[in-house]
């Protein structure tokens, strides 16, 4: 048993041992004795994935080095805002807050009107359940208009 375990190989190692496979006639434990490699089905699955989906598929995965390198950096503290500042950005948020709301409720406006629609055609429960509303709301919006 070979004690490499958990290895990353490049895309170039690996296309290396498929074409040794098919150009000297390798087995797969001879393979894997004459590459180091821990187990053959290891092998099977790059061939596998080779003839599937072609030299994309060998790419290593994983993430790019350059996130270990963020983990270290120190992130910069914005400095204190006023009291006016803090102020100007709630508003700003309650702004936004609001219009979000708004919007919903023509969302909901129009899925009712859908509802009141296609009800003729469909039973309301099926178009209850398809919009995910409860009766309830149904009645109690339609009421209110």
């Amino acid at each position: 048993m070979l004690l490499r375990k958990n290895r990353n190989y490049t895309l170039a190692f690996k296309l290396n041992i498929l074409k040794a496979i098919d150009q000297e006639n390798l087995s797969l434990p001879e393979t894997s004795l004459k590459f180091n490699i821990p187990d053959a089905a290891i092998i099977v699955k790059w061939k596998r994935s080779f003839a599937n989906f072609g030299v994309q598929a060998l790419e290593p995965k994983g993430r790019p080095k350059s996130m270990s390198d963020f983990k270290h950096k120190k992130l910069k503290s914005d400095p204190p805002l006023t009291r006016e500042e803090e102020l100007l950005l709630e508003n700003e948020r309650l702004r936004c807050e609001n219009a979000l709301l708004k919007k919903l409720q023509t969302l909901i406006q129009a899925e009712e009107q859908a509802i009141i629609k296609l009800r003729h055609k469909f039973d309301l429960d099926l178009l209850l359940n398809q919009t995910e509303m409860a009766r309830s709301s149904f009645y109690y919006h339609k009421k209110t208009k």
